[in-house]
């Protein structure tokens, strides 16, 4: 009988494009900031993102306060589209 062994490697960071400016374009409109204050927003939830602590709605609405499903709804569209 043969027994499988399976083996994972860690080959380091990952490298992609990624186009920001659609998404902090609508968070800046949307919640009536600055476009550097909407990347302000992304650096600070980068690390606990990375980590699997948090995710981007529930930045959001911590971040803002936000009360609409729609405009939470609409901004992870706009951050899945990156």
């Amino acid at each position: 009988m043969s027994k499988e062994i399976y083996i994972a490697f860690d080959i380091g960071n990952v490298i992609c494009n990624v186009r920001l400016e659609n998404f902090t374009n609508s968070l800046s409109k949307k919640m009536n900031i600055s476009k550097e204050d909407a990347m302000i927003f992304l650096c600070k939830i980068q690390k606990s993102q990375d980590l699997g602590l948090s995710n981007v709605p529930d930045e959001l609405i911590r971040n803002f306060d936000i009360k609409s499903e729609l405009i939470v709804e609409e901004l992870v569209r706009d951050w899945n589209s990156t």
